[in-house]
């Protein structure tokens, strides 16, 4: 039979071969239909996400801290303020890989970090779209960075704090740390006031992060912190940290603490301690420069206390101005058997004298006379044991022992200072009632809180009354009688003032040891208290000297009472005082011991 004819041939194996390629393809379009299912069914939120990663970008907006101002004259001062600094974010999401090391490469430097550290920052962070590398970075960092052009690298103004004045009330002020949080100081007390919360603003974005619009709706606006205005005066608390640090550089002290007080009102003009310290130094500073020890550091008064005791005898009636008290050559036998040493040897002393010469046997006789249980009383009323409640973190309250706890040896220490811990600001606090006619009243550091736009939000200008502790005629006979005689006959009289009349108190107290067996060698605080003009006292001023060179010299008299003179004559004559006093010569200081 003859061979059929090529093209006659029967066409199945091409027909089978298309058949199967179509339904390849149909098997691989339905696995892809599948697939695809299940990707946005399983995967849909993820890309969701990444997408709105890519389009939209979160920009935070820095808000302002709050601003602490301080007074002088009719103006005020900035203590506290902020200012923008650039800081320095990267954007690690559109970073190519390929671009990863050359940026950190240039940009390490820059932001002084080693290049690998960065780069371990940005892996670490390659899905988002916003991270700080360097915040403050400095203007020539800053504009290194704007000219090198670094694909995902930016910058962002931030408000951070400094302190215009420096050193200028720096144990008042405080500081905050480097999360813009108050660690001292008003800072601290005030910090939920002062403290700023920041904004954000949402923008979408192309790839090349190129801002397309914004989002309204998401925008937060930032809000700014409140203002602080401290009754601080800059004027005086610039005479009081002169004059105390000129005292411990001349007595080689190891510390000194001053205070100045208007005791009409309780408003705190000036209050310092040395050392001192820059707040914008503050990182580098030990703790014991930054501790303000005019509120923490208790310590025995000494001779400055007697006015206290004295002034509640008077009004106690267990004496009277003018009594004669036999003070025996300078040594006493009290009834409790303790043996006491003046250091004159006085014979017969008048009230008053025996307060303006500081007579420890007066004055345990005093003790003798009132008995425990009123002096505990006198000694709680004009606050001592207890906070005053300035406007300070960390104040203590002092050392006042339980009534139960006293015995013979304490009805006569305390009248002359001993057995008692007070605080610098608890004696200028308490001093400042026979200023005043005898109302005690609570020291104040905050005047007043305004609202970022200017808005008064809180008065704190008037006093403050806590009780009154003595009779007003009292206080003003006790004041002309006996304590303006410390500085014209008594142990003060280096802190006479020079035009205008004053009373005070010196004192020279022995330092107790630290394990509470009686006293250091060798060691004193050396204190003089005073205000000015006596017939209308507008200021009280406090200076603490705590261990000077005994060599070079320890008595209140002589180490502190110049300073009070120095700041009273200059904060009196900046606030214009009239004089009050043609005596310009004090007598000669025979008797300058207490």
């Amino acid at each position: 039979m003859a061979a059929q004819p090529y093209a006659s041939r029967s066409p199945r194996p091409r027909l089978w071969a298309g058949h199967a390629l179509f339904a390849l393809l149909a098997v691989a379009l339905v696995g892809l239909g599948v697939r695809l299912y299940l990707f946005q069914n399983t995967h849909a939120a993820a890309m969701a996400a990444r997408s709105e990663r890519q389009q939209r970008m979160t920009v935070p907006i820095s808000a302002r801290r709050g601003t602490i101002y301080a007074n002088s004259h009719s103006r005020t001062v900035q203590l506290a303020a902020s200012r923008q600094v650039p800081s320095c974010f990267a954007d690690p999401f559109i970073i190519r890989d390929d671009e990863l090391w050359d940026v950190c490469e240039t940009l390490g430097p820059i932001l002084g970090q080693d290049p690998r550290d960065l780069q371990g920052k940005l892996l670490e962070n390659r899905q988002r779209r916003f991270v700080w590398l360097a915040r403050e970075v400095g203007e020539p960092a800053a504009e290194a960075i704007r000219a090198a052009k670094l694909p995902g690298i930016g910058l962002l103004q931030e408000w951070r704090r400094y302190y215009p004045c420096g050193t200028l009330g720096a144990h008042v002020v405080g500081f905050v740390g480097s999360e813009g949080h108050g660690l001292e100081g008003t800072e601290l007390w005030a910090d939920a006031a002062l403290a700023a919360t920041d904004g954000r603003r949402v923008v979408r974005a192309d790839a090349a992060r190129r801002a397309i619009w914004s989002e309204p709706e998401a925008f937060v606006a930032p809000r700014d912190g409140k203002h602080l205005v401290l009754t601080l005066d800059v004027v005086i608390q610039g005479y009081l940290e002169q004059a105390l640090a000129d005292a411990v550089a001349t007595y080689a002290a190891e510390s000194a603490v001053g205070i100045v007080m208007d005791p009409r009102t309780g408003e705190v003009l000036a209050l310092a301690s040395v050392p001192a310290y820059d707040l914008n130094a503050f990182r580098y500073t030990d703790q014991d420069q930054r501790r303000n020890r005019a509120i923490t550091d208790p310590y025995e008064p000494g001779s400055i206390f007697k006015p206290f005791i004295a002034a509640v005898a008077l009004a106690e009636g267990v004496t009277r101005l003018g009594e004669s008290f036999q003070c025996h050559d300078g040594l006493y036998r009290c009834q409790s058997g303790r043996r006491l040493r003046d250091a004159h040897g006085y014979g017969v002393l008048s009230f008053e004298a025996g307060v303006f010469k500081s007579s420890n046997i007066f004055m345990a006789q005093l003790g003798e006379r009132l008995g425990n249980e009123r002096l505990y009383q006198a000694v709680r009323s004009f606050g001592f044991g207890a906070k005053t409640g300035v406007e300070l973190r960390g104040e203590d309250a002092g050392l006042v022992n339980p009534l139960k706890n006293w015995n013979s040896y304490t009805t006569t220490s305390i009248p002359m200072g001993q057995e008692i811990g007070v605080t610098a600001l608890q004696m200028a606090t308490g001093f400042s009632a026979f200023a005043n006619g005898g109302l005690l009243l609570r020291p104040r550091l905050v005047r007043a809180v305004y609202d970022p736009d200017g808005t008064l939000i809180y008065d704190n200008s008037y006093p403050l009354p806590v009780r009154q502790v003595l009779d007003s005629n009292l206080c003003r006979v006790f004041v002309e009688r006996v304590l303006a005689q410390v500085p014209t006959e008594g142990t003060g009289k280096r802190g006479r003032l020079e035009g205008w009349t004053s009373f005070g108190k010196t004192g020279t107290a022995q330092i107790a040891r630290t394990d509470g067996r009686g006293y250091e060698p060798d060691a004193y605080t050396a204190s003089y208290i005073a205000a000015a003009p006596a017939t209308d006292a507008r200021l009280v001023c406090l200076v603490s000297v705590r261990k000077p060179d005994r060599s070079r010299a320890y008595y209140g008299g002589v180490v502190a009472a110049p300073v009070v003179k120095s700041v009273l004559e200059r904060s009196l004559a900046y606030l214009e005082v009239p004089k009050d006093d043609a005596k310009t010569e004090a007598p000669a200081d025979d008797d300058i011991a207490d």
